[in-house]
């Protein structure tokens, strides 16, 4: 019964170990999970901004170049090579990652040469090798016809020094950002000068801005086509349309066929025609917690099983402790057994002598006269009576 009770305390004890030690990890998580929510808030504004931030500087700084290009162009001498020469030493001190090309689009018939009176020199990096500047000449393609493209024809008509930006278009493989402004030539609108952002570079630039760990983020333009996913090969990606509501939804539906519930942040910097997403996905964060707090789950559980430890091992010791303090308690009642029975002999025997003592003084009394201490009549008679009987005893006839 002891043995059943102790145990039986042991688990109680061992399982209030474990509920107090649960609600102290539990409280630690609670406490971590809101702080990797409120980190995670920080980091999403943090990088809502910082995409805001590094889309409006890049457009300032292609509005800057777009403005040096339209007031150095009608210095420059009508000259093919001079041209390009400007061009790759504009595009080498661009000093903006992000810039993929410059170039001067002349009007038909300014330029003395090229086919149908067209010159437009075009500059731009090598993607494949980023400290490589190439020149394009596709203005010489009788096909190619820029005077009837819409960024163009966007761009010619405005007031040279006043930049403007085309949105976001395809041209040949690349989706395009283009920046410019008209330029004057011997006083009169001779051309558009551009500075242009491609896709590519664009997505470098947001792709490193490494804050936090936000995956899960990109950019769509204002017509409601996203342009950049992070974690996405694809460039261009049509939305149902182009509310906010639209896009809300498609990017919702986006991430929930990649199995995540998100919620989603949205910021726009003033003059980029783009606004950036940022997609939180919750589920992830308790996660991230549970397997960051692991080690201290671990040593939780640890601390948990020297508890339980010491709980059955004290169990245990109480109990081995009342079975000698009862074996103590016995093997005194015995030895005092023995003592009462040690002294219980003592005095039988001592009664057994006193006996003894009595039956031979009885006997001794029982034949001799008390007084003289002779032999009486009674031992008379029965020794006439031996007589009689032909047995004379010798101790008799010594007498």
């Amino acid at each position: 019964m002891l043995r059943f009770f102790l145990q039986r305390t042991a688990i109680f004890r061992s399982l209030a170990a474990l509920a107090v030690l649960l609600a102290v990890y539990l409280a630690f998580f609670a406490l971590r999970l809101e702080e990797a929510r409120v980190a995670s808030d920080h980091d999403v504004n943090e990088r809502l901004t910082a995409t805001a931030s590094a889309l409006e500087q890049s457009y300032r700084h292609a509005a800057q170049m777009a403005r040096v290009l339209s007031s150095y162009v009608s210095e420059l001498p009508a000259d093919k090579s001079a041209h390009e020469t400007f061009l790759r030493s504009m595009l080498a001190s661009r000093g903006d990652e992000s810039i993929y090309g410059m170039g001067l689009w002349y009007e038909q018939g300014v330029m003395p040469f090229g086919p149908k009176g067209l010159f437009g020199p075009y500059v731009h990096v090598d993607l494949a090798d980023r400290g490589e500047t190439v020149v394009t000449y596709e203005w010489e393609d009788p096909d190619y016809w820029y005077p009837g493209q819409d960024w163009y024809r966007a761009l010619v008509g405005m007031e040279p020094g006043t930049v403007r930006n085309t949105g976001f278009y395809r041209d040949g493989d690349l989706v395009y950002y283009t920046t410019g402004t008209s330029f004057l030539r011997d006083g009169k609108t001779a051309g558009v000068a551009t500075v242009g952002i491609v896709l590519p570079t664009l997505v470098n630039l947001l792709s490193s801005l490494h804050i936090g760990d936000l995956d899960f983020f990109g950019v769509y333009t204002d017509d409601g086509k996203i342009i950049y996913k992070a974690g996405t090969d694809s460039e261009r990606l049509v939305v149902a349309d182009g509310s906010p509501d639209g896009i809300e939804k498609a990017v919702r539906e986006w991430y929930a066929r990649e199995g995540r519930s998100v919620d989603l942040r949205f910021g726009r910097p003033e003059n980029f025609p783009l606004t950036a997403f940022v997609a939180v996905d919750r589920s992830r964060a308790g996660a991230f917690v549970f397997a960051d707090m692991l080690p201290s789950a671990a040593l939780l559980l640890s601390l948990w099983l020297v508890f339980a430890t010491a709980f059955f091992l004290r169990a245990n010791y109480v109990q081995q402790r009342a079975v000698s303090d009862r074996l103590i308690d016995e093997n005194s009642d015995l030895r005092g057994e023995i003592k009462r029975r040690k002294k219980l002999e003592r005095e039988l025997q001592a009664s057994r002598n006193e006996l003894d003592a009595l039956n031979h003084r009885l006997s001794y009394l029982a034949y001799h006269d008390p007084v003289t201490g002779l032999l009486n009549a009674q031992a008379l008679v029965e020794r006439i009576g031996e007589l009689e009987e032909g047995d004379i005893p010798k101790a008799f006839l010594a007498q």
